[in-house]
């Protein structure tokens, strides 16, 4: 019987640090993730694992990531080690140009909170009028149901102008130009 040929590789850790990227976990990056949600996953990746993902997930050479190893070591913040992994595994798969845009996209939202104009709420009602929290949410984020938009309203995470609201029954006359933001990613300008 002939000799057989064993290849081990380790494992790629999934985004939350602990167990193996896995669909199944809801910890992986998926290849046809949007490149602004590919970058996105990338950025909260715990910081001990950015140099394992540079040397598993990219084509960077082993000199250069021991280059950002040093770097890290002697003081670089770990955010901008994760820029630079987020803008190469972007463009690997999307092209520069994905990767770039991705990159201004997360430093506008995430960084600056900043929504895009293109984030913009056309609401059905009377300005003159005021309209519960709960409404405005729905109105807002029409593939939630109430029970959903209630439990995020009563998390804290819905904010009004930065200002955190968490009584789905308040209610208020939203001016144009408001900033409503609904959990982590959902930003909305009211016009």
């Amino acid at each position: 019987m002939p000799g057989q040929a064993v290849i081990t590789l380790p494992l790629l850790p999934g985004l939350d640090g602990r167990d193996k990227m896995s669909k199944s976990k809801n910890n992986y990056i998926a290849l046809m993730d949007s490149p602004e949600k590919m970058f996105g996953k990338i950025m909260p990746l715990p910081d001990d694992l950015v140099i394992q993902y540079f040397r598993f997930a990219t084509n960077i050479p082993e000199e250069v990531v021991n280059n950002y190893l040093a770097k890290l070591n002697s003081g670089l913040h770990p955010m901008e080690l994760k820029k630079i992994l987020a803008h190469t595994i972007v463009k690997d798969y999307h092209g520069e140009n994905a990767a770039d845009s991705a990159k201004s996209h997360f430093q506008r939202v995430f960084q600056e909170h900043r929504p895009a104009e293109e984030d913009h709420v056309s609401l059905k009602f009377d300005y003159s009028k005021n309209i519960s929290l709960i409404d405005l949410c729905s109105e807002a984020i029409q593939h939630l149901s109430r029970s959903q938009l209630r439990r995020l309203i009563r998390s804290g995470a819905v904010k009004i102008n930065g200002e955190k609201e968490t009584d789905e029954r308040k209610e208020f006359a939203p001016e144009k130009g408001s900033l409503l933001w609904i959990g982590k990613r959902h930003r909305f300008i009211i016009r």
